[in-house]
């Protein structure tokens, strides 16, 4: 994932900033691809983890380790960076 994405970045910095030569074509339809690839990866991670981990808490903790995990993952949540809040990503 992150050798794909560091790929398709360093592709990025690469360019010209106005694209007007066919010649990039190249360089862009490789981004494309690494992003695509990149899209499929987070696709099966989000699946797996929807449908089978995030179920795991009710089977394996007891109530008591659920709410107490329950309530260091709203901890994290509460520390992470703005750029990831909810607000940030409705304003793009």
């Amino acid at each position: 994932f992150m050798r794909e994405l560091g790929g398709a970045i360093a592709i990025l910095r690469e360019l010209p900033k106005n694209l007007v030569s066919a010649s990039d074509e190249p360089e862009l339809a490789a981004v494309r691809d690494a992003i695509l690839e990149i899209e499929k990866r987070l696709a099966t991670h989000n699946e797996i983890e929807e449908n089978q981990i995030y179920q795991w808490s009710s089977t394996i903790l007891t109530e008591p380790e659920q709410l107490e995990l329950l309530a260091r993952i709203n901890a994290e949540l509460e520390h992470r960076p703005q750029r990831f809040s909810a607000e940030a990503w409705a304003n793009r």
